[in-house]
């Protein structure tokens, strides 16, 4: 706890925005180190935020909006929250919630949804404290079911009231 603590006092100052196309092609170096030129495919249904120190992307997350009619994820969801390891416990996976959070109030969602694993204490403890609580959807269990065998951990969805 002395770490976070002392990482939150000399974080690097850092911005939270949408992702421009040059953050997407930064993202896909990120991430796909071994494959030049790859980069996230753009969904007209999601927006990814970015964390940036500088010209560097650090931290990025998603929010996807899912029509009733399109999919068993009905609503705003956040997906994929990632914050390079040298700077955790700075205050990126907060701030990149808060944006996720603030775009959904703008567009008038009455609440946004997450999946995160059971055995996540980080993510659970910080979504606690931004007002997230677990929810029961009968509808996701087969699909969870499938995410247990297939990770080895038991999703769980937490949902927070917009309203």
């Amino acid at each position: 706890m002395i770490y976070r603590e002392v990482a939150r006092r000399f974080s690097p100052d850092f911005i939270v925005c949408e992702a421009s196309e040059e953050d997407l092609r930064k993202i896909g170096d990120w991430l796909y180190p071994n494959e030049p030129e790859e980069m996230l495919d753009e969904d007209p249904n999601a927006t990814i935020f970015v964390a940036r120190r500088g010209e560097e992307v650090i931290g990025l997350a998603s929010l996807v909006r899912y029509s009733q009619d399109s999919h068993l994820y009905v609503g705003y969801w956040i997906f994929g929250l990632m914050v390079k390891r040298r700077y955790r416990g700075m205050g990126l996976g907060e701030a990149l919630h808060r944006a996720r959070i603030d775009r959904a109030r703008r567009e008038r969602a009455s609440e946004i949804l997450g999946e995160v694993r059971e055995d996540n204490y980080r993510a659970i403890r910080l979504l606690r404290k931004l007002g997230f609580e677990m929810k029961e959807i009968p509808e996701l269990e087969e699909i969870l079911e499938k995410k247990r065998a297939r990770f080895g951990a038991r999703m769980l969805i937490m949902s927070k009231s917009l309203t």
